[in-house]
């Protein structure tokens, strides 16, 4: 944060929200620094992951990673590769569905001669959730697993959620993990994410489960692959089916995501894709009207961010309340400039005075 962007915050959003976002923001770094000072408790050593290598699961599925690409950068999708062959938990194909309009993704994979990568050249772009499930219809394995084209696994994931697929009498149906976030290139983790476990609730008002996400082939089968009217919401929108139709889902509690960050990307700007927001908007509707819930889904323009707001019960009917589209109030516009300034400026001072 600086100078212009406090100036730019307080007229957009006003004193009270302001100051808000402003100590959620200096939290949110105090909580980085921990995490990234003592990494090694959140992320296994060398010893750990050789363990790892030896043990031979009772039920050890084939694994497929299906991975959607478009144009994606080869020194990200290096990276991406060697995530996924460097796995603890070897059972495993990488299914790549290349949606791209130029030879670049195919280039860099020709690098890789192992034959667990598994490539799918697409006869058009036909968006994110077409493109998956191109992939999806070409998966082998007897559970999935969905990886963006730019992010990375830790070397534990496929043996840590493996290990969740052996602790229940009743294998389940859909096992999520926690996450963190990863800047560009530089290798630098921030931003991590300790989800609880299933919460219906919770689930209805944000897609708090996002990554890692790992379905047996028999729910996909079940409930039917992603659907292309979400683009942008669409494994929210997944998620949200496959918990109307019963499946067992369960949680690992530990980091086995890293989801990049660049200019591009929903991690590091929500608004370069709005309309993921607005799509997640109506799998909140379309879940609601499937479990014939009466409900009312209420849009409110609150800034420059979208995010599920708040749930509120008015007699038999449900009211799901969301922000929505980017605007300044008048209000927020007439603020005289000097006041802005002033406030900005007083923020920026408190958290130099606390570093």
């Amino acid at each position: 944060m600086n100078l212009k962007n406090g100036i730019d915050l307080f007229k957009q959003y006003g004193l009270h929200d302001f100051t808000l976002r402003f100590m959620e923001w200096f939290d949110t770094k105090k909580r980085d620094r921990y995490y990234q000072n003592n990494i090694e408790k959140f992320l296994p050593g060398e010893d750990e992951l050789n363990e790892q290598r030896k043990v031979k699961f009772e039920y050890a599925p084939l694994v497929s990673i299906v991975v959607p690409a478009y144009e994606t950068a080869p020194v990200f999708l290096r990276q991406l590769v060697d995530s996924v062959l460097e796995q603890t938990y070897s059972n495993l194909e990488l299914c790549i569905a290349d949606g791209s309009n130029t030879t670049i993704v195919k280039d860099t994979l020709n690098e890789y001669k192992d034959e667990r990568i598994s490539y799918i050249k697409l006869s058009k772009n036909d968006g994110i959730s077409n493109n998956t499930n191109e992939g999806l219809d070409n998966a082998k394995g007897e559970y999935i697993a969905l990886l963006d084209h730019d992010d990375l696994l830790t070397p534990n994931a496929l043996y840590e959620m493996v290990k969740e697929l052996n602790a229940h009498d009743k294998i389940p149906d859909m096992v999520y993990s926690d996450e963190d976030k990863i800047v560009a290139d530089t290798g630098k983790l921030i931003n991590p994410a300790f989800k609880p476990d299933l919460n219906e609730e919770f689930l209805r008002h944000t897609n708090y489960i996002c990554h890692f996400l790992m379905f047996s082939r028999e729910l996909l089968d079940k409930v039917g692959g992603l659907n292309q009217e979400f683009d942008g919401a669409q494994d929210f929108e997944f998620v949200l089916r496959c918990n109307g139709a019963g499946a067992d889902i369960k949680h690992v509690p530990k980091i086995l995501y890293h989801w990049r960050i660049h200019p591009d990307s929903t991690a590091a700007n929500p608004n370069s894709k709005l309309y993921a927001f607005e799509n997640g908007n109506k799998a909140i509707k379309k879940y609601y009207t499937e479990n014939t819930v009466d409900v009312v889904v209420t849009v409110e323009a609150i800034g420059e961010e979208q995010q599920e707001q708040e749930e509120k019960w008015q007699g038999e009917k449900t009211v799901v309340s969301s922000v929505n589209a980017p605007k300044t109030s008048d209000e927020t516009k007439k603020m005289p400039f000097f006041f802005a300034i002033a406030s900005a400026a007083g923020v920026i001072l408190i958290y130099f005075s606390l570093k």
